[in-house]
């Protein structure tokens, strides 16, 4: 397996907590699976069987490590867990970095293109983060699992004990753009205009669930200015 994040510290401490696993008394009673002596560092072990695990951050070397195995068989993954810092991820330079990271380098570092899985983890943080990109540019290729935190139709939550509907609907008020980013999994152009679902909005030659109507809603432009450049006022 190769794991990496944006983070050393996040992926030596999450590599320590696997090899606390393996150590633990269950583990050994229904695997038995021992550490090889010859490397046992928190970013690089293996077991004596072969297996392996490489913990590196973003932009680490990887250079001579791969994951998975040459043949048919699953033989690991590469897993890529939170790749965006997320103050980071609105810059332009800092998206592209990562996401020029794992087509030059990591995506090179699976043994058998065709067989080893690659895991993208990630909270959403831009319409043009790594997960974005990847699924504009090659939507066929991934298997997506996708987790809204509130099922706007229903208004059920996915975790209530934590985020209840009452607490979710403040923030999707206060801040639209990290709302459906980070919580709905869909991100929101920061303009504010597509805070607003375009496909909610549609033609209709008679008004649709009349007896369910319950408020009308009227805009209006009120332009006021005669200019060339101006809209007409309605």
């Amino acid at each position: 397996f190769i794991y990496t994040s944006y983070s050393d510290n996040l992926v030596l401490g999450f590599s320590d907590k696997i090899k606390q696993v393996i150590n633990s008394e269950l583990y050994q009673r229904v695997f038995g699976l021992q550490f090889s002596k010859t490397e046992e560092s928190k970013r690089k072990w293996s077991i004596e069987d072969g297996g392996s695990m490489y913990a590196s951050s973003q932009g680490g070397a990887i250079t001579g490590f791969g994951a998975g195995d040459i043949g048919d068989n699953f033989a690991g993954a590469l897993v890529c867990d939170d790749v965006h810092k997320v103050e980071e991820a609105k810059s332009p330079v800092m998206r592209q970095k990562v996401i020029s990271y794992f087509e030059e380098t990591l995506e090179n570092r699976v043994n058998n293109p065709k067989r080893t899985p690659i895991i993208l983890i990630m909270h959403r943080l831009h319409k043009n983060d790594l997960c974005g990109h990847l699924l504009e540019q090659d939507p066929d290729r991934w298997k997506v699992l996708k987790y809204p935190a509130l099922n706007e139709d229903t208004g059920e939550c996915l975790w209530p004990e934590k985020h209840d509907r009452k607490y979710l609907e403040k923030l999707r008020r206060q801040n639209p753009a990290y709302f459906y980013a980070q919580f709905q999994q869909a991100p929101i152009e920061t303009s504010g205009l597509e805070v607003y679902k375009r496909k909610s909005f549609n033609w209709y030659d008679e008004l649709p669930h009349k007896d369910k109507i319950i408020r009308i809603t009227q805009s209006w432009d009120t332009a006021f200015k005669t200019g060339t450049p101006n809209d007409y006022s309605v």
